[in-house]
C-alpha cells in the first residue's frame, strides 16, 4: 500500500525548488546583463586630419577604454595599397604598462578596394575593470607631397563589439614660406631719415613652419628681424625701422628662413631699390644736384601674384610659380623654382610687355561654397596673377602627365574627353579647349581666358548633369571590412557607436517566463 506524503512536506519540497530555480534564474540575468554592458569605445579618437613633413615620421595615436574581462581585443589601422606609407613600428600601452600586442600586417580586397591592414591582437586582456588602451603605430612617409586617407576601427571578439570606423586624412607635405611683398613708408627718402620697411610673408605649404625669423638687409647689412609664428595656409606681415645712413641706390631685401621642410627654397627672399638723397646739410650744388639724384624711381619690385589664403576648409597640394618675359608680340610665362611638374607649364599672354610672376596652385578639394564641376576631378585649382596684370588675356596650357603623375588615373580617359572650368560670379563655366601636344609630344590641353581665379579639369563634357558635391578620394563606405574588424552598415542598428551594448528590460525577459512555467508545474504535481 502506498504511502502519502504530509501536505507540510510537500509545501517544503516546493519551497526549495522555487529557491533553487530562482537563483539560478538570479545569476543567468546577471551574466547576460554584465555582458550587455561591456564597454569598448574611443576615449581618444584619431585626428580627423594632419600633417606631416615630406620623408618623416608619421605616428598615428588614440586611446580605447574597456571593462571587458577577456578577449580576443583586435585593433586594426587600413590604408591604400600603394599608399605613401609603410607600417614601421607600434605601441601599445594598457594604464602605464607596455603590452605585447600580435602584429600582423596583410594587404586584402574589402568591396573590390585594395587596402593594407595593420592588425594589433591581444588575446588575455590585461588588468581587469574599464582601463585605457593607449595605442601608437608608426609609419614611415615619402617625400612627395601627397595626401592619404587612413582608417581605424576594432572589434572585441567575445561580445562582437566594434569600434566605429574613424576616417584621418593625413597630409605627407612642408611648409612653403615666402616674403610676399615689401613696401617702404617714403618712396624718396633722404639721408637722416627714419622710414618703415613692411614685409609681407605667406606660408603656402599645408605644414605649419612654426616661428620664421624675417630679416630685413640694406646692401648685404641686417638692419632688422622679426619671428613670425606661420601656421600652413596663413599669412602675416611686420614692420622694421631702417635709421638711412649712406645716400645713393640702396638694395633692401627681405629674407624668410623656416627650420621645418620647405617645398620651395628658391622663394624666400624678396628685394627692391629705393634711391636715397644726401639730405639738407649736404654738399648737393644747388638745388639742380638735388634733383638729379631724385631722376631715380622708387624702385619696385617686379609684380608679383596677390598674396591670398586658400578657402576654408581647402588645402595647398602643391605650388608653382611662372616667371612672365616679353618677347616680340607676346609675353611668355614659364615655370621657375617648383617642387615638382607644374599642371600648367606654359601660359602665353597677348600683351607682348608684361613682366613679373603668376602663380598655380593645386588644392586637395573643393568644399560647400565651391561646389565640383560635372564629372570626376582630375585637377582643383587656383590662377593667381599680379594686380597689374587681371585683366590680361592668355592661354594656359595644362600638361596632362602632371596631372596623372599626382594620382589622378588618366588612362581611361582621351585627353578629348577632359573639360576645363572656369569659375565665374560663383558658377562653374565650360572653357573651350583644344587638345594639343608640347615639344616632347606629351598630350596637353590649352584654353584661353581672361584674368584669374579657380580653374579645374573633369572628365565629364558640359552636357553633364550631376554635380558632385563630394571631393574625389577613397569610398570610405566601400572600404568598411567585411571580417567586423571595422564597423558595418549593418551593426548601425544594434551598435549606437559607443562600443556599449544596452538592455531596456529590468532583466525580467525569457529566463524567468521559463523559472514561472516551471514552478507551476512543480507546484501542480506536489499538490496532487
Amino acid at each position: 500500500m502506498r504511502k502519502s506524503v504530509p501536505s507540510s512536506s510537500r509545501l517544503l519540497a516546493f519551497l526549495l525548488v522555487v529557491v533553487i530555480l530562482i537563483a539560478t534564474s538570479t545569476l543567468v540575468v546577471n551574466a547576460s546583463h554584465n555582458a550587455d554592458h561591456t564597454q569598448f569605445e574611443y576615449d581618444t579618437a584619431p585626428a580627423d586630419s594632419t600633417a606631416v613633413a615630406l620623408g618623416s615620421e608619421y605616428v598615428h595615436e588614440y586611446t580605447v577604454t574597456t571593462n571587458a574581462t577577456n578577449g580576443p581585443l583586435v585593433l586594426t589601422v587600413y590604408y591604400n595599397q600603394g599608399a605613401d606609407l609603410e607600417y614601421n613600428s607600434h605601441n601599445v600601452v594598457v594604464d602605464g604598462t607596455p603590452v605585447n600586442m600580435d602584429v600582423v600586417v596583410e594587404n586584402i580586397t574589402v568591396n573590390g578596394n585594395n587596402l593594407t591592414r595593420v592588425q594589433l591582437t591581444n588575446g588575455t586582456m590585461p588588468g581587469s575593470g574599464e582601463r585605457s588602451f593607449d595605442v601608437n603605430v608608426s609609419f614611415s612617409t615619402s617625400n612627395d607631397v601627397t595626401e592619404e586617407v587612413v582608417y581605424t576601427g576594432g572589434t572585441h571578439g567575445t561580445t562582437g563589439l566594434t569600434l566605429p570606423l574613424q576616417e584621418t586624412e593625413l597630409a605627407i607635405t612642408g611648409s612653403d614660406v615666402t616674403p610676399t611683398s615689401l613696401e617702404v613708408s617714403d618712396s624718396s627718402p633722404e639721408v637722416g631719415d627714419n622710414i618703415t620697411v613692411s614685409v609681407g610673408v605667406a606660408n603656402f605649404g599645408g605644414l605649419d613652419a612654426g616661428s620664421v625669423p624675417v630679416t630685413v638687409d640694406v646692401n648685404g647689412t641686417t638692419v632688422g628681424s622679426q619671428n613670425l609664428s606661420l601656421p600652413a595656409d596663413s599669412t602675416t606681415d611686420t614692420a622694421i625701422s631702417w635709421n638711412i645712413q649712406t645716400s645713393g641706390a640702396r638694395e633692401i631685401t627681405a629674407t624668410t628662413t623656416s627650420s621645418v621642410t620647405e617645398l620651395n627654397t628658391t622663394n624666400t627672399t624678396r628685394d627692391r631699390i629705393v634711391s636715397v638723397a644726401e639730405g639738407e646739410s649736404s654738399d648737393g650744388g644747388g638745388g639742380s644736384g638735388g634733383g638729379g639724384g631724385g631722376g631715380g624711381s622708387s624702385g619696385s619690385s617686379l609684380p608679383s601674384p596677390i598674396s591670398s589664403n586658400p578657402p576654408e576648409g581647402i588645402s595647398i597640394v602643391s605650388r608653382s610659380k611662372l616667371e612672365i618675359e616679353p618677347r616680340e608680340n607676346r609675353s611668355i610665362a614659364t615655370p621657375e623654382g617648383f617642387l615638382s611638374d607644374p599642371v600648367i607649364n606654359e601660359v602665353i599672354f597677348d600683351n607682348s610687355k608684361l613682366v613679373g610672376q603668376l602663380e598655380v596652385r593645386r588644392y586637395n578639394t573643393t568644399n560647400n561654397q565651391i561646389e565640383s564641376p560635372p564629372g570626376d576631378m582630375v585637377f582643383f585649382g587656383e590662377i593667381l596673377l599680379a594686380r597689374e596684370h587681371t585683366e590680361e588675356t592668355a592661354q594656359y596650357q595644362f600638361a596632362l602627365e602632371n596631372m596623372a603623375d599626382r594620382g589622378n588615373s588618366l588612362s581611361s580617359n582621351s585627353p578629348d574627353d577632359l573639360t576645363v572650368w572656369t569659375y565665374e560670379d560663383g558658377e562653374w563655366e565650360t572653357t573651350e579647349t583644344v587638345v594639343s601636344e608640347d615639344e616632347q609630344g606629351n598630350p596637353t590641353l590649352m584654353i584661353q581666358t581672361a584674368g584669374d581665379g579657380f580653374v579645374a579639369v573633369t572628365d565629364a563634357g558640359p552636357e553633364a548633369e550631376e554635380v558632385n558635391t563630394e571631393p574625389t578620394g577613397e569610398n570610405t563606405d566601400e572600404q568598411q571590412d567585411s571580417d567586423n574588424n571595422t564597423r558595418t552598415d549593418n551593426e548601425t542598428d544594434t551598435n549606437d557607436g559607443t562600443g556599449e551594448t544596452e538592455d531596456d528590460s529590468p532583466g525580467f525577459g525569457i529566463s524567468v517566463s521559463i523559472v514561472a512555467i516551471v514552478l507551476i508545474l512543480v507546484g501542480s504535481r506536489l499538490m496532487k
